[in-house]
């Protein structure tokens, strides 16, 4: 019972310690968003309404978590998070909709030079890691697929009880998840290192720089993130397979709950260290010439949270507010990339379904 208490309360915690990070004031940010004007009173009061909003939410979520009934503490951690997030949603939403609408050049009247390569912004360290994690998983459960016994347990209740058993192959789905994600990863790093490498007429030099220096801080969150989910995906996948071998019954609540730790200080740990160093470098970039430099004025929709721009060949932008980038909708890439996303995991969903049938 404590297992799967102890995971809802991560989880709670997770979102709780990720929203407070964002929903913060900082000089003239926002939720880590330069909004071209000074910041209002309206602007703190809704940050102050979210970290509240979080913090009560989260208490909630987490006593219920620990103490309560475990079908009402599934209820109330499931639910919790999304309260947190929507009011955050809903504020981010109503400053943005006040934003300054800062002019930026149209792209063709800022020059466009060489980009530096993809290989300039992955971390090798991390790489190997990423795929010697890819290689071994499956190399350990092959070693030992032969010994293990008809049925494995393949989902568990909110009490920590296997609920459903099925064949060990139905693990190897766990291998494709992998491979979705390092696939997400490199998508995401390709179009980190092809975004438009746009220089200002003035500070040039400084605007690379920082420019590369601001790429160079998204990749690699990315890359620790995603490491962060493939390894919470090997250790849930070895603690199955490794925890239904005779003799091994302790290794399965160890093991899923290590990976529910490993997937919570990765995710969190990432964002801690990179968003700080990625709102300075965003600051900078704003005084250079700003972030979204080289875009189509006319090509930002709802206040600037849509890029729509037809006549701009550009598929990957950067986000004229907050951190990141994000695609133009009016390239069949980004709708292509959309469908990715989403039939991939789709299509796992049912390879999972059918082994499940057998």
């Amino acid at each position: 019972m404590a297992m799967p208490r102890l995971v809802l309360a991560l989880t709670v915690l997770s979102v709780v310690f990720t929203i407070l990070l964002v929903a913060r004031v900082r000089g003239e940010r926002v939720f880590f968003m330069d909004l071209g004007r000074p910041l209002e009173a309206s602007d703190r009061s809704g940050a102050r309404r979210v970290q509240g909003i979080t913090v009560a939410s989260g208490v909630v979520g987490v006593l219920a978590a620990l103490a309560g009934p475990i079908g009402w503490a599934t209820a109330l951690a499931t639910l919790m998070p999304f309260v947190s997030v929507t009011a955050l949603l809903v504020e981010v939403t109503r400053v943005v909709r006040s934003a300054s609408q800062a002019p930026n050049a149209p792209r063709f009247r800022v020059p466009l030079s060489a980009r530096p390569p993809v290989s300039a912004y992955v971390s090798l360290p991390l790489q190997i890691a990423h795929l010697a994690l890819l290689v071994l998983t499956p190399a350990a459960f092959w070693l030992i697929r032969s010994e293990l016994p008809a049925s494995v347990p393949l989902h568990f209740d909110a009490a920590g009880r296997a609920n459903r058993w099925g064949s060990a192959d139905e693990l190897w789905v766990l291998g494709g998840v992998m491979l979705f994600v390092y696939s997400l990863l490199w998508v995401i790093v390709r179009a980190t290192a092809g975004e438009r490498w746009a220089l200002p007429e003035k500070n040039a030099e400084a605007y690379a720089k920082a420019s590369r220096r601001r790429r160079e801080l998204l990749v690699r969150m990315v890359e620790c993130l995603l490491f962060s989910v493939n390894a919470c995906m090997a250790l849930s996948w070895l603690a199955v397979a490794y925890g239904s071998l005779p003799g091994n019954q302790g290794v399965l609540g160890l093991g899923i709950t290590l990976s529910i730790v490993v997937s919570s200080l990765g995710t969190l740990g990432s964002i801690a260290f990179f968003l700080s160093p990625l709102s300075e470098v965003q600051d900078e970039l704003t005084k250079l010439g700003g972030v979204a430099l080289g875009t189509r004025p006319d090509g930002w929709r709802l206040r600037g949270m849509i890029y729509y721009a037809p006549d701009d060949p550009a598929l990957w932008i950067p986000k004229r507010y907050g951190i990141g980038q994000t695609l133009n909708f009016a390239r069949p890439g980004a709708w292509i990339f959309l469908g990715f996303t989403l039939l991939v995991p789709i299509g796992i969903a049912v390879v999972a379904s059918v082994l499940a049938a057998r």
